[in-house]
C-alpha cells in the first residue's frame, strides 16, 4: 500500500532529521514565551491572592471558570483578544518555516541553519498567498454549506416535528461537510510542495495544481494524511494519560510534567517534518511526468554526398 509505505519513510526521515526537528521546538518555544508571559500577568491579575490558583492547578473548577468568564472580569477577555493575534502569528510562522522544511526535505540537503532559513525567506511570499487563496476558497465552500445546511433542516422540519431528526440531520451534514474540508487542507499543502519541487511562481497555478494532485490520487493522499493525523492522536493520548498520572503537588512533579510537556512539544515537531517529508516523497512518486517519444526524429534528412 503506497500510503503505508511513504508514512514508514516520512517516519523514518523525521528520526533522521534531529537539527531539524529541533530547531522548529526551538522556533515554537521562542514563540511560546511572550505568550505565556502575557497569560500569567493577566491570570495573577485576575486571581490575586486568592486560592483559586491551587484550585486550578489541582483540577478543572467550575466556579473560578464561570467568575473568569464574567462580565465584572475583564482580564479573560483581554487574554482572548490578545489570543487572536497570536494565533495569527502562529500561523505566518508556521508558514514561514514550511519553505524551509520542504525545500531541506526536496533537495535532500544536509541541514544549515543559513540555508535553512534562507529558504523560509524566499518561499514566504508565494505561500502566504497560497494560505489567502485557500482562505477564500474556505469561505466559499463554508457559505455554500450554509446554504445547503439551511435547506436541508427547513425540509426536514417541514417533514418531521422531531428535535432529534433535525439534529441527526445537522451531524450527518457537519460529517460530511467535514470531508471538501479537509480535501481543501490538502490541496493547500501539495501546492506548497509544488511550488518548492516544481519551482512555481504563481500561487493560483500551485493551488490549482495541488487540487489536480489531490484529486488524481485522493485515496493515497488521504490514507497519509490519516495516518499521520493518527500517529498525532496517540501522541496527544499519551502524552494525556502520562500527565493525569503525575500529582502536581511538589515541585519536583512540576518540573517533571514541564520536562514532560516539552518532550511533547519534540514529537509534535518530528511529527510535522514527517508530514512534510510524507508529503514531499508522495508528489515526487506521483507528479506528471513529461512525454518523451523514443525514436522521435523530425528532423530533416540528410543528404548523401
Amino acid at each position: 500500500m503506497t500510503a503505508l509505505r511513504i508514512f514508514r519513510s516520512a517516519c523514518t526521515h523525521a528520526l533522521a532529521s534531529p537539527p531539524l526537528v529541533l530547531t522548529l521546538y526551538g522556533v515554537n518555544l521562542l514563540l511560546a514565551f511572550p505568550a505565556l508571559y502575557f497569560s500569567r500577568f493577566v491570570l495573577t491579575a485576575a486571581l490575586g491572592n486568592s486560592l483559586a490558583g491551587e484550585s486550578l492547578l489541582a483540577g478543572f473548577d467550575y466556579t473560578v471558570w464561570f467568575d473568569l468568564l464574567s462580565p465584572r472580569n475583564l482580564s479573560l477577555g483581554t487574554l482572548l483578544q490578545f489570543a487572536v493575534p497570536m494565533a495569527i502569528l502562529g500561523i505566518a510562522l508556521y508558514t514561514f518555516l514550511a519553505g524551509g522544511v520542504l525545500d531541506l526535505l526536496a533537495r535532500e540537503k544536509r541541514f544549515s541553519a543559513a540555508s535553512f532559513f534562507r529558504a523560509c525567506g524566499t518561499y514566504l511570499g508565494r505561500f502566504l498567498a497560497i494560505w489567502i487563496l485557500t482562505t477564500i476558497v474556505l469561505l466559499l465552500v463554508i457559505a455554500l454549506f450554509g446554504t445547503f445546511l439551511g435547506v436541508v433542516v427547513g425540509i426536514v422540519n417541514a417533514q418531521s416535528d422531531s428535535e432529534q431528526a433535525t439534529g441527526i440531520t445537522i451531524i450527518v451534514s457537519l460529517i460530511v461537510f467535514s470531508f471538501p474540508i479537509f480535501l481543501i487542507f490538502m490541496a493547500s499543502d501539495y501546492a506548497r510542495v509544488y511550488t518548492v519541487v516544481q519551482g512555481g511562481h504563481s500561487s493560483w497555478k500551485a493551488l490549482g495544481r495541488g487540487f489536480q494532485f489531490v484529486l488524481r490520487n485522493t485515496g493515497s493522499t488521504l490514507g497519509l494524511h490519516l495516518l499521520l493525523l493518527l500517529l498525532l492522536g496517540i501522541a496527544v493520548a499519551l502524552y494525556l494519560v502520562l500527565e493525569g498520572l503525575v500529582a502536581i503537588d511538589r515541585p519536583g512533579t512540576i518540573v517533571l510534567v514541564f520536562l514532560l510537556q516539552q518532550l511533547f512539544m519534540v514529537g509534535r515537531a518530528a511529527i510535522r517534518v514527517a508530514f512534510s517529508a510524507g508529503e514531499v516523497a508522495l508528489y515526487e512518486e506521483r507528479k506528471p511526468r513529461p512525454v518523451i517519444f523514443y525514436g522521435w526524429d523530425d528532423s530533416p534528412p540528410r543528404r548523401e554526398p
